[in-house]
């Protein structure tokens, strides 16, 4: 059962650890605060005032509300973040007159950033590899296909009167050469072996 102001409970809230993070695309940092007490808290306005070196990042959110014996995170989105130490100054307030403010420092080491810029923007590795692996396939596909149809046309060209079919003619100069040079030594002798026959 939530019990209220009236009831001599108060919140009691703490801010317990903070560190960078990437949501939704953003870089900036989670604060994680909870509150002990038995109580919800209800329209809570948050006011942030994040410092890394001459950086300052300002940030306001109204009508949050806070369950009781529960931890509270809080992203504070920052551009550009950076290795370097934020200092944070928090206040949580209310109409009923709940009010806690936070001071707290964290150093954020340039390992973390890239963690946390590589989360805010993966990469899209995979999706170029399959992108190339589809069109490595299509080439494949096309050069078949030419050949495919570059040899059927060849097949098609033998089919003629007298042809056998698939068959490709060729008239290779320099054994029609070869030929003519061995019927006429061929003619030659003949001739000889005539000529010596008759006397």
């Amino acid at each position: 059962m939530l019990r209220s102001k009236d009831d001599g409970v108060m919140p009691d809230m703490h801010l317990t650890s903070a560190a960078p993070k990437a949501v939704a695309g953003s870089t900036g940092i989670a604060y994680t605060m909870d509150n002990t007490a038995p109580i919800n808290i209800n329209k809570v306005s948050l006011r942030a005032k994040v410092v890394n070196g001459s950086q300052t990042t300002n940030y306001n959110a109204d009508n949050l509300q806070i369950a009781p014996n529960s931890q509270f995170n809080y992203f504070i989105p920052i551009k550009k973040l950076s290795a370097g130490v934020y200092k944070a100054h928090i206040t949580l307030k209310n109409d009923n007159g709940f009010e806690k403010s936070f001071k707290y420092n964290i150093t954020v080491k340039k390992t973390e950033v890239d963690n946390v810029n590589d989360a805010a923007n993966p990469k899209q590795s995979t999706n170029n590899r399959q992108w190339i692996g589809i069109i490595i396939g299509i080439i494949v596909l096309i050069a078949v296909a030419v050949w495919m149809y570059l040899y059927y046309s060849q097949r098609n060209k033998g089919n003629g009167p007298g042809s056998g079919r698939g068959k490709v003619n060729l008239k290779l100069p320099w054994l029609n050469n070869s030929n003519n040079s061995k019927d006429s030594k061929d003619s030659r002798g003949g001739n000889t072996r005539s000529s010596r026959h008759k006397k």
